[in-house]
């Protein structure tokens, strides 16, 4: 036992149920992970309580202080936090080249990516998200400084190297060379950071990463398809974001994204898809067959996006749904803040 707290607090009981702990006796392990939540009724209570005193290993709550679980933010562009509450101006195509892309340019230089990964870090584990799913840059080497970020941190990252090989729509200053370089600097940070992880507290995640459907090309997808599957990882993208991907998508395919995804063996239930907000119900049977998660982004969808997400529709297609901040389209890296809009997402959609 390393620690024992006492105290009381709220946890999901399920998707409709929320559990109130009452004074209840939260073991911590040496591993740092929680091994047993004793109620104050169970026999070793007591026994549990007294030895942690003994050991001056116990914290004991206030009466109005609560503990709940840590958030788990499912869709954060690390490299944009300095725009966080700037330039929301634009249709995202345009977006992107005249804001996002000079501003992840930058993070080739790593005393860069260490400020800022520092700051995002902590500014998260101060709001209450202890993991983060988040996109990273091109660069592997600036992935990993984020990576050591979290880990300094305390907060479990799961970290994307972004592939982005389309010539024709994508800077020729912000590019992965070809297919082939998308994939094996793909591979070179996974196993970069499966090394890292070797000494650090708290273990990082790589993931799979095409940017989106208008940023890579169909061999660059299917070749990342293949890492996911050799080395069993997550995946994340995006998916009917906007009008303009919807349109590029039917306009060079004659498919849906998500169609297109996953005919390269990129929906599985191991992938997150950000945003979703024009995902019709032929995508929504697709996700919920594959077991395919929407990362919700409620401040994102509401003030930047083509549409609000809607929830009780996602819901009612039983496909699993996370909740994300998408910093830097959302202002706020406060999972309170996104959790106030999506009361809105499901007002607007009331009745679907």
């Amino acid at each position: 036992m390393r620690l024992a707290i006492k105290g009381s607090g709220y946890t999901s009981a399920s998707k409709t149920e929320i559990e109130f702990l009452n004074q209840v006796l939260i073991v911590v392990n040496d591993q740092g992970k929680i091994e047993k939540i004793i109620n104050q009724h169970d026999d070793d209570y007591a026994s549990l309580l007294q030895l942690a005193k003994s050991q001056n290993k116990l914290v004991e709550l206030s009466e109005n202080q609560y503990f709940l679980p840590g958030f788990i933010d499912t869709h954060i562009h690390a490299p944009q936090w300095p725009n966080a509450g700037l330039a929301l101006d634009k249709p995202l195509n345009e977006w992107l080249n005249e804001y996002t892309f000079p501003l992840e340019a930058k993070y080739q230089d790593l005393s860069f990516s260490e400020k800022v990964y520092d700051n995002l870090t902590k500014n998260l584990v101060d709001f209450g998200t202890t993991t983060a799913v988040y996109f990273g840059t091109i660069y592997p080497e600036s992935n990993l400084v984020l990576a050591k970020m979290c880990n300094k941190n305390r907060q479990r990252g799961l970290i994307g190297q972004v592939a982005m090989d389309d010539p024709d729509m994508n800077p020729e200053y912000y590019l992965d060379k070809s297919a082939a370089d998308s994939i094996a600097k793909t591979k070179r940070f996974i196993d970069e950071l499966q090394q890292q992880n070797q000494t650090n507290v708290i273990k990082q995640t790589p993931v799979i990463t095409p940017r989106f459907l208008p940023s890579c090309s169909l061999e660059a997808l299917r070749g990342l398809a293949n890492l996911a599957n050799q080395y069993d990882l997550p995946i994340q993208s995006h998916c009917s974001e906007s009008n303009w991907e919807n349109g590029y998508a039917l306009e060079k395919y004659g498919k849906r994204d998500a169609t297109v995804l996953d005919e390269c063996g990129l929906m599985n239930n191991r992938s997150i898809m950000a945003h979703g907000t024009l995902l019709n119900d032929s995508d929504l049977n697709l996700f919920e067959t594959n077991g395919v998660t929407v990362s919700h982004c409620p401040i994102s969808n509401v003030y930047f996006g083509d549409g609000i997400l809607p929830v009780k529709r996602i819901l009612n297609h039983h496909v699993n749904l996370g909740l994300g901040t998408d910093i830097s389209g959302g202002f706020s890296p406060s999972m309170y803040d996104n959790f106030h809009k999506i009361r809105q997402s499901f007002d607007w959609y009331k009745g679907i």
